[in-house]
């Protein structure tokens, strides 16, 4: 992963600032880039990335004081060719010039190496970056509220999943092993579902690491499913 410097407020990104504090206007984050430029200038001058690659969805916003925590994921779907994920841009909306680049890091020499989407796995970056938005309140974001689900029809190919939600494809997976999962699994945001062989025991993961899902498995339980990757929820074989 990118190890990124400090995520520091543009120019145009402190005018949009005051106008908030002054009452024109309210901040509303629409998206994030990712992009592979060189820089070590002073990143207040930067309108746009430097070579901007990607677009990245913004899954949720959280006021800390002077402070605004923007959660967000980028991923290689739309990407064609390798790319170095050097460099990071926050874009908001403003009354005057419309979509600005709000906040911009880079990562240097620290870039993290991005593979194109082979139509098989897609490789997903959460990041939480921590912008001034000056005791600023009310703050809104253009949120995708489950930015996982919405890849689901275009990356499930050959699955023989009918399912057209990561959630249901879970609850379809657990069925074809004759297991239960409890609602809190799969109702929030889940990062992944596997049956290990080792243990016979459908197991999710967490964030963390992977953790048993459901109790001992029935008598499909030596099956072995199939590889296949919904967004951030991936699915197979332990």
């Amino acid at each position: 992963m990118a190890i990124f410097n400090e995520t520091k407020v543009t120019t145009q990104g402190k005018a949009l600032v005051a106008k908030v504090l002054s009452g024109q206007t309210k901040f509303n984050f629409d998206i994030v880039q990712a992009g592979d430029g060189h820089f070590d200038g002073n990143p207040e001058t930067l309108t746009a990335l430097v070579s901007h690659r990607l677009d990245g969805r913004i899954v949720d916003v959280r006021e800390m004081g002077e402070f605004t925590e923007v959660e967000c994921i980028i991923a290689n779907q739309h990407l064609t060719a390798f790319m170095e994920f050097r460099e990071f841009g926050i874009r908001a909306d403003d009354p005057d010039h419309g979509s600005i680049l709000f906040a911009y890091a880079n990562a240097g020499n620290n870039a993290s190496p991005v593979g194109p989407f082979n139509g098989v796995w897609l490789h997903e970056f959460r990041i939480v970056a921590r912008v001034h938005t000056a005791n600023a309140t009310n703050i809104t974001a253009t949120i995708v509220a489950s930015a996982f689900a919405s890849e689901i029809t275009f990356i499930n190919r050959g699955t023989g999943l009918a399912s057209e939600t990561v959630q249901g494809a879970i609850k379809e997976l657990a069925q074809m092993f004759n297991a239960h999962i409890s609602e809190s699994v799969y109702s929030n945001e889940p990062h992944g579902l596997r049956f290990n062989q080792n243990t016979g025991i459908l197991e999710v993961n967490n964030g963390t690491g992977w953790v048993e899902a459901a109790g001992g498995m029935g008598n499909n339980g030596s099956g072995r499913l199939g590889i296949a990757r919904f967004g951030s929820a991936r699915f197979g074989a332990a």
